[in-house]
């Protein structure tokens, strides 16, 4: 049932390097392809922080997906990868607006 409510969504990797700011800059290049459920987070997570700016939680079989991954949620809205819980079967990933 999950995995019906999957699809592919691109996603970009954060560099190392850093711009004039000092923050890390967006690899303008995609790099892939990520396949994931996500949903809005229904719930204010205040107890840790890791996912306290959550506000999309996603799950996903994807081995490789980490805190270095952008999601392209839709036309407008980018998404940073806070937190992969690695626990189970599927990974349970916490998403945060980008910027």
């Amino acid at each position: 049932m999950i995995n019906s409510k999957m699809k592919f969504y691109p996603y970009y990797v954060i560099n190392d390097e850093t711009n004039e700011y000092g923050q890390k800059t967006l690899n303008p290049l995609q790099i892939g392809l990520v396949k994931l459920n996500i949903q809005i987070q229904s719930q204010a997570l205040t107890d840790n922080i890791k996912y306290k700016q959550a506000s999309y939680i996603g799950l996903t079989s994807d081995r490789d997906i980490n805190d270095k991954y952008v999601i392209q949620y839709d036309d407008d809205s980018l998404l940073k990868v806070l937190y992969v819980n690695p626990l189970g079967k599927l990974k349970q990933v916490f998403l945060g607006d980008y910027q």
